[in-house]
């Protein structure tokens, strides 16, 4: 009886050594993030399964040889409870894998139809990325205008406030234009502001037409939301997509910077401007520009910080000019 009292301290001894190593591999491999679930499953149901060495059949003081000749037995059971776990935990893994697979496909395939999306756009002779170049350029003569009519009211483009509701009124002039639907679109969305203010900046809008249709080589200040509405709808709900996901912040980035190298300069500007607007305030809001860095390769002075809001005191993050 001493000796096997002897032998199953020894044999118990080592078991615990290999636990012990086991524990050991586990630490390691939870520093795997991907999984981390999985590997906690797997910890928990090894304690489980081990828990039965705790009792007093297995201190090397209770086990007699009638007990002996059922531990064959009990290993069998022991080791196939081990395998079921084992595959509880590989079934797991394999599951978490496609689903973050299928994640990930439907992110790309997202991806792709704002490609195609920017490919399928046209005004006039302009097509695709070129549009963005003009949506630039009128936003920018618009700009101008709305300077000229506000400062007639007193509304000058000195504070950072100012500065914000005139770039705001003229990204909604922009984005719905004039004529008899939009106008009063538009004055239902700058409500807020003096009527006056307004009813002179349409009519401005409207004079003006005529006088730079040759230079943009289409009718300006007419409006895009049925260009510019389904883009920035696919657009936000693509980095929604991303955002509301189980990723880590890490992984988040690593995704949406995927999408933001399908952006072009003139596609970040027209989103910063976006993002300034009542009908874009969710980027600002939700701080999805700011987490996912959407517009960090805007080049060094491509928003004029005089006549526009250099975007750094907006988005304060590291952008690629000055990496």
């Amino acid at each position: 009886m001493s000796h096997m009292s002897t032998q199953c301290r020894v044999a118990l001894f080592n078991f615990i050594t290999h636990i012990n190593k086991l524990a050991e591999i586990v630490r390691t491999m939870l520093k795997f993030k991907d999984h981390k679930l999985e590997y906690f499953i797997l910890i928990i149901g090894l304690i489980f399964i081990h828990a039965f060495l705790m009792c007093n059949a297995f201190d090397g003081k209770s086990i007699n040889s009638e007990n002996a000749n059922q531990f064959g037995s009990f290993i069998g059971g022991y080791v196939g409870s081990i395998f079921t776990l084992f595959s509880i935990f590989l079934l797991i893994i394999t599951l978490r894998d496609q689903a973050r697979n299928n994640f990930e496909n439907n992110f790309l395939e997202l991806v792709k139809f704002h490609r195609e999306n920017v490919d399928k756009m046209e005004i006039k002779q302009h097509r695709s990325l070129k549009v963005f170049v003009m949506y630039t350029r009128e936003f920018r003569k618009l700009l101008t205008i709305v300077k000229e009519v506000a400062k007639a009211h007193n509304l000058y483009f000195n504070s950072l406030e100012n500065k914000r509701t005139i770039l705001n009124i003229t990204y909604l002039s922009f984005f719905f234009g004039t004529g008899p639907n939009s106008s009063r679109v538009l004055q239902k969305y700058l409500k807020d502001v003096d009527e006056k203010l307004i009813d002179n900046l349409i009519s401005k809008m409207n004079s003006s037409k005529e006088e730079y249709k040759k230079s943009f080589g289409y009718t300006p200040f007419e409006g895009h939301q049925s260009r510019l509405g389904h883009y920035f709808r696919h657009l936000y709900h693509t980095v929604n997509f991303v955002h509301n996901s189980n990723y880590s912040q890490e992984k988040k980035r690593e995704l949406l910077k995927i999408l933001r190298s399908q952006l072009t300069n003139h596609e970040q500007a027209i989103l910063y401007f976006n993002s300034l607007s009542s009908v874009g305030k969710d980027w600002d809001n939700k701080n999805l520009i700011r987490d996912y860095k959407l517009i960090k390769n805007l080049p060094e002075g491509f928003i004029d910080e005089e006549r526009e809001i250099n975007p750094k005191l907006i988005y304060d993050f590291l952008y690629e000019y000055e990496e």
